[in-house]
C-alpha cells in the first residue's frame, strides 16, 4: 500500500481519498467514518472534512477518549454499535485520524467489523507517523497487559502531513524519537549518525524542536524510519521471525508501561528504558561494545528520554518479572529479548533470564 508524506495534512488526504477512489477501495457508495478523539478533531476536522466534500463523500464520526484510554474492549464494544446504529456495513471505510493509540484502535475495529473493512490511517503524532500507521499490527489493552488483544490488518494507504507535527509538545515529540532510535539502531546507522549530529547538544530541546519545524529534515527522518520498517514486514508481516527486530526495546518496555498505570511513562519512554536496558544486557554478553552502548544512552538522553526507573525495590524487580512473563511476544514464560551487536544490526536472543534485564536498568541508572 502507498504511504503519502506531504509538508501538510490537507494535501497527504486529497492525494490519499484520490488513490482510494482510482482503486476502488472507496467505492460508489462513498460511505466512511472517521475514528478520532475530541482535541484532534478541533485541529483537522475541518480540513478533513473539507477533503471528503471536494470528492463527494460524507463520513461518520465517531469520537473516542484521548490517549492510552481508547484501546479498551469497552470502547472497542461502542464503535461497533454505533457503527451499525449508522448504517454502515461493508462498503464503508475506516479512516483513522490521530496518534497511535486511535490506529491501534481503529485497526482493530477495521479488521472486525463486518468480518474486515478497508482501514486508512491518519497518524497525527511522530509515534504513529514512524511506527504504528505501517505493519498492520492493531491491538487494545487488556487489565492483565498491554496489546494482549489484537489482529493483523494492513491499512489500505497512509496519509502523512508533517504539518500536523508543530501542534504537538515537546514530551509527543521525544516520545516518538524513541522509535525513531530504535529503528536506526535496528539496521540504519547513517540515520543514527544524522541524529547524533542534529540532537547531541546541551540544548537538546531547542535542537529537537528545530529538527522538525524543517520540513525536509522531518520527512528524511519519517521515511527512513519507516523505510526500516518496512523493509521488514515486506519480508514477516505475522512476526515469525526477523519482525521480532521490531521489538527492541519494548520487552521490558511493556512491562514499565503497565506499571506506570500507561500513564506515568508514554509508550515511547518506556521503549527508551526497554532499549538502554537491552543495550547493556548485550554488553554483559560481549555482544555489543561498550562505547556504541553509550552512544546510544547519551542520544537518548539527549532527546530528553529517561534511559532508567530509578532505584528499583524487590517489589518492583518482582513486578516487571511477572509482567514480562505474559508479554504476547513470550514463549513457554520466556521472552524473546532484541540484542544490538553493532549500531545498525540486531539479533533475536532467548539465552537470558528477565533477571537479567531488569537488574541492568541499575547499571544504566549508574552512568
Amino acid at each position: 500500500y502507498d504511504v503519502v508524506i506531504s509538508p501538510e495534512l490537507a494535501r497527504a488526504f486529497e492525494q490519499t481519498l484520490d488513490m482510494l477512489l482510482r482503486d476502488g477501495t472507496i467505492g460508489s457508495g462513498r460511505r466512511a467514518m472517521v475514528v478520532s478523539s475530541s482535541p484532534v478533531m478541533s485541529l483537522y476536522r475541518e480540513d478533513v472534512e473539507e477533503a471528503f466534500e471536494d470528492h463527494h463523500i460524507t463520513p461518520v464520526w465517531l469520537t473516542v477518549p484521548d490517549g492510552e484510554d481508547a484501546k479498551s474492549v469497552e470502547v472497542l464494544g461502542r464503535l461497533y454499535e454505533e457503527a451499525a446504529l449508522a448504517g454502515l456495513g461493508r462498503d464503508s471505510v475506516a479512516f483513522g485520524l490521530g496518534g497511535g493509540t486511535v490506529g491501534d484502535l481503529t485497526g482493530f475495529f477495521a479488521s472486525t467489523y463486518c468480518r474486515g473493512i478497508p482501514v486508512v490511517h491518519v497518524p497525527t503524532t511522530l509515534l504513529s507517523m514512524v511506527d504504528s500507521s505501517v505493519g498492520g499490527k492493531t491491538a487494545v489493552n487488556l487489565r492483565a497487559g498491554k496489546n494482549l488483544a489484537g489482529t493483523f490488518w494492513q491499512p489500505n494507504a497512509v496519509a502523512i502531513g508533517v504539518d500536523t507535527l508543530k501542534t504537538l509538545d515537546i514530551r509527543q515529540l521525544r516520545t516518538g524519537m524513541a522509535e525513531v532510535v530504535k529503528s536506526a539502531v535496528i539496521s540504519d546507522k547513517v540515520l543514527f549518525e544524522f541524529l547524533e549530529q542534529e540532537l547531541c547538544s546541551s540544548d537538546s530541546d531547542m535542537r529537537l524542536q528545530d529538527l522538525f519545524s524543517d520540513t525536509g529534515k522531518a520527512m528524511y527522518v519519517i521515511e527512513a524510519s519507516l523505510n526500516v520498517k518496512a523493509a521488514i514486514v515486506e519480508q514477516d508481516e505475522r512476526e515469525k521471525g526477523l519482525r521480532m527486530l521490531l521489538n527492541l526495546g519494548h520487552t521490558l518496555g511493556h512491562a514499565v508501561e503497565k506499571e506506570g498505570g500507561f500513564k506515568m511513562w508514554s509508550h515511547g519512554e518506556a521503549v527508551s528504558i526497554g532499549l538502554a536496558a537491552a543495550c547493556m544486557v548485550s554488553v554483559r554478553h560481549d555482544m555489543l561494545d561498550g562505547g556504541d552502548c553509550s552512544r546510544v544512552i547519551s542520544l537518548l538522553k539527549s532527546i530528553g528520554l529517561p534511559t532508567d526507573m530509578g532505584i528499583i525495590d524487590d517489589d518492583m524487580f518482582a513486578r516487571l518479572d511477572d509482567d514480562m512473563k505474559i508479554d504476547k511476544k513470550a514463549v513457554c514464560n520466556r521472552s524473546r529479548l532484541i540484542l544490538p551487536e553493532e549500531i545498525g544490526k540486531c539479533i533475536v536472543n532467548s539465552d537470558y533470564e528477565h533477571a537479567e534485564l531488569i537488574a541492568a536498568l541499575t547499571d544504566v541508572h549508574g552512568m
